[in-house]
């Protein structure tokens, strides 16, 4: 499927990275994924947060905020908008990610943990439903 969204830019918001002294030999990480869109300027762009962490009990564990802007530019804002839970799962989570992906490995070598896998997502599951029920325009009250 050819979607009508082309990323604009990429901000990295938040990393927070733990490390316990001892590190077990074959460490193995949990990574959990949350995802949020803004409706500020739809129909001409939307914005897309991700939030990638490690469980907080691992002796080594990261937090991970990014922020995509993407443009619409398909002529069917009604359409585009029911197809951006599809999209940010399959194109717009992963490039998210994997741009982020060496700067996290950076970081962990600089911590002395050089053996850290990794994997390159290359498809979210997050649920549409909640991509979309958390995505209201922000208010007072809901603002992060």
């Amino acid at each position: 499927m050819i979607y009508q969204f082309e990323p604009r830019n990429i901000f990295l918001i938040k990393l927070e990275f733990s490390r316990e002294p001892e590190l077990p030999e074959n460490l193995q990480l949990e990574i959990q994924a949350q995802g949020k869109v803004f409706w500020d300027a739809y129909p001409t762009r939307f914005q897309a947060k991700m939030r990638i962490r490690t469980t907080p009990s691992a002796p080594f564990s990261f937090k991970m905020e990014a922020v995509g802007l993407f443009d619409y530019t398909g002529t069917d804002p009604e359409e585009g908008k029911k197809l951006i839970p599809e999209y940010l799962n399959n194109y717009g989570f992963p490039l998210l990610w994997s741009s982020y992906l060496p700067v996290i490995k950076g970081i962990a070598a600089n911590m002395d943990i050089n053996a850290l896998t990794l994997p390159l997502i290359s498809r979210f599951s997050l649920d549409p439903k909640e991509l979309l029920n958390l995505a209201e325009p922000p208010t007072e009250s809901n603002k992060e």
